[in-house]
């Protein structure tokens, strides 16, 4: 397994470990919880621009638990694999 294969098993393990904690009922309230917390539900501006920033900067890890839940890591290791191959199909066709 070359370095790139690695690289994307372990993407695709991070994203199969947050579905795995994420869909489960404990992990549902976590994340709503979270979502409450974290002013997901609502919007982030309040005037001062500091604060502004800060709210933004604590939804965008909500963003980013809530995308990776989403994601099939069956198709994105297929995709992955492609990039793989065209990359290794490249590099022959340069050294030829």
């Amino acid at each position: 397994m070359n370095s790139s294969e690695y690289k994307a098993q372990k993407h695709v393990k991070k994203i199969i470990d947050y579905k795995d904690l994420f869909e489960t009922e404990l992990g549902q309230r976590v994340v709503f919880d979270l979502c409450k917390r974290f002013h997901y539900f609502q919007t982030s501006y309040n005037g001062n621009v500091n604060d502004t920033l800060f709210k933004e900067g604590e939804r965008n890890v909500i963003n980013f638990i809530l995308f990776n839940m989403q994601q099939d890591p069956e198709k994105i290791l297929n995709s992955f694999k492609d990039m793989i191959k065209k990359e290794m199909e490249y590099e022959y066709a340069i050294k030829d």
